[in-house]
């Protein structure tokens, strides 16, 4: 079975109710701010489709991960669009 092989037996309703879980998903996920925000989001998302796959939640070294986390930071302050509020 290939990906998203489901969606072609899925009757018009089925796959209204599908879009609409996933926009709640997506949605919950936008919408979190501050400490609402956690690894856990990936789980969530995850969560969301047919196939079992376990989000990475192993960090690398300390030192990669504070480099990426500054390296994100500098190119959100950098991107000329509205920032996303945290």
């Amino acid at each position: 079975m290939t990906m998203d092989n489901d969606l072609a037996s899925m009757t018009r309703d089925q796959l209204e109710v599908e879009a609409a879980r996933l926009r709640a998903g997506i949605r919950q996920h936008r919408d979190e701010r501050g400490d609402d925000r956690c690894w856990l989001d990936d789980q969530r998302l995850y969560a969301l489709l047919p196939e079992t796959v376990n989000a990475v939640t192993k960090l690398p070294p300390r030192e990669v991960f504070l480099k990426s986390c500054e390296r994100f930071w500098r190119t959100r302050q950098t991107t000329p669009e509205k920032l996303h509020e945290w």
